[in-house]
């Protein structure tokens, strides 16, 4: 004689409070965009190299160059030359944003790095949109790649 058996649970937490506000963030139209776009991605809805590239390109669009939002952004200029170059050049046929010969998966690595760039920056635009002024973002303080 066999058998199997199974069991599962669930737990709610309840608060007897919020957090508090931050004071140093502001969810502007431009975190408001980011954030829509990575929650995409998070949620299946959204390839990784698109939903990167179009915080890359909303970041430099809206500063008119990569050197004018680093200045604005306080962000390493290398910071935003790997987010542009990986996420033009990285995926698979069913995931790249588009078809380059140099085209390859992305590694762990990579898409680990790419997830917290756009976290970190999602952060900072909305901390500057409050007049915050954080320190220089550089690639020391994202995942190694």
């Amino acid at each position: 004689m066999t058998g199997r058996s199974s069991f599962s649970a669930t737990g709610q937490v309840t608060w007897k409070t919020y957090p508090a506000v931050p004071t140093n963030f502001t969810a502007d139209p431009d975190v408001v965009s980011l954030w829509t776009r990575f929650e995409g991605f998070k949620s299946g809805r959204e390839p990784l190299a698109s939903m990167a590239y179009f915080c890359f390109t909303l970041l430099k669009n809206r500063h008119g160059s990569i050197d004018a939002a680093r200045k604005v952004l306080a962000v390493d200029k290398a910071v935003l030359k790997k987010l542009g170059e990986l996420s033009t050049n990285r995926g698979d046929a069913s995931t790249a944003r588009k078809m380059t010969p140099d085209l390859a998966p992305f590694t762990t690595a990579e898409a680990q790095w790419l997830e917290a760039a756009i976290r970190a920056l999602i952060r900072r635009v909305g901390e500057i949109a409050s007049g915050h002024s954080p320190l220089q973002l550089t690639m020391k303080q994202l995942p190694q790649l």
